[in-house]
């Protein structure tokens, strides 16, 4: 497969906020629900643990006929936007794995433990200041993590863990580490050939349900029929089983979402300890930038993390401020005369 691999990824959608769904659940079915709490269960499993659609159609019917509900005209309305709450509608939908307003409500959690509505505007600004600083924080802290940490992969002698562990980030990786475990919980059932498709039978050892994965050997892709790739950008244990099988030990390079990716840096090259090493004549600012930024960050990241650090990072960077400004109009009076 290698190379050859490709993937034409769906147009993003807009989903449902599965919380949003809930409360107007609450709010416009409260009688039912105060009758019989199963009500909210029954319905949060038509949401996220039904795969395929004419399961999803007959537990649907069987919901609205136990609870007596037929012709209430919320539930009409939501059913006929099923293709944006329900898991086996969005296969197709890119998602990234987000399935509610999770930003939106932690930043909410966050600015109701340290704002009252008798607070002033001044004091409003700055405890907002302090949410918005230490989200950011975290993004850097994340960042730092991604360039300078290694996950911890569980099998190193796998040449598919191990390239996993070089381009994703820890976060990705430690999601793609449990698709990979998955793999070793299902089995290939049966095998069909359809002209130049393959259709492996993947069942699973430790839970019901049966997934469909069609290998295109002539255009060298794979398509699963729980979508996994296709909304959170990563494959799913069921094609890995299935790359497994086909012999294929790396992941092919097209399934990699350079979103999901530590990020390229190009032309540099790296001695054991880890340092970039360039030629100084051939780098343009930018270059000199990305090279220098990451040490940056990381000095300030271990700087930060208690007071002395704190005073010492901000004196060395004042005297090595004044004496890069000195470098500075050196090197433009240099310029200047055409040097």
């Amino acid at each position: 497969m290698g190379n050859a691999v490709r993937v034409v990824m769906p147009e993003v959608r807009h989903s449902l906020c599965s919380f949003h769904i809930m409360q107007n659940a609450i709010k416009h079915l409260g009688n039912l629900i105060k009758d019989d709490s199963c009500f909210l269960c029954d319905f949060k499993a038509l949401m996220f643990e039904f795969d395929d659609v004419t399961k999803f159609e007959k537990v649907w019917e069987a919901l609205l006929k136990r609870y007596k509900v037929h012709g209430n005209s919320w539930l009409e309305k939501t059913y006929a936007l099923k293709e944006k709450w329900a898991r086996c509608y969005m296969k197709t939908t890119v998602t990234l794995g987000v399935r509610s307003t999770q930003l939106s409500e932690s930043m909410n959690a966050k600015l109701k433990k340290s704002l009252k509505s008798k607070l002033d505007i001044p004091t409003f600004f700055k405890l907002f200041a302090m949410v918005v600083s230490e989200k950011r924080y975290k993004e850097i802290e994340a960042e730092y993590n991604a360039k300078e940490k290694m996950p911890r992969v569980k099998v190193s002698c796998l040449p598919l863990l191990k390239q996993a562990e070089k381009v994703y980030t820890p976060k990705i990786f430690e999601l793609f580490q449990k698709q990979w475990e998955k793999s070793l919980l299902v089995l290939v059932g049966n095998k069909q050939d359809k002209g130049r498709l393959e259709e492996y039978l993947i069942v699973s050892c430790d839970e019901e349900g049966e997934y469909v994965v069609t290998h295109d050997e002539e255009n060298a892709t794979l398509s699963c029929s729980c979508r996994n790739f296709e909304t959170v950008g990563i494959l799913c244990g069921h094609a890995l089983k299935v790359l497994d099988v086909l012999g294929v030990k790396y992941i092919p390079e097209t399934y990699i979402l350079k979103r999901w990716t530590r990020g390229e840096r190009d032309g540099c090259a790296l001695e054991d300890d880890g340092l970039d090493i360039h030629r100084s004549e051939g780098l343009n600012i930018s270059d000199r930038y990305r090279e220098l930024r990451p040490d940056a960050v990381r000095l300030a990241h271990k700087a930060s993390e208690f007071k002395d650090g704190y005073v010492l990072y901000k004196t060395r960077m004042k005297e090595l401020d004044k004496e890069i400004e000195e470098l500075r109009k050196k090197h433009y009076e240099f310029m200047d005369h055409g040097c």
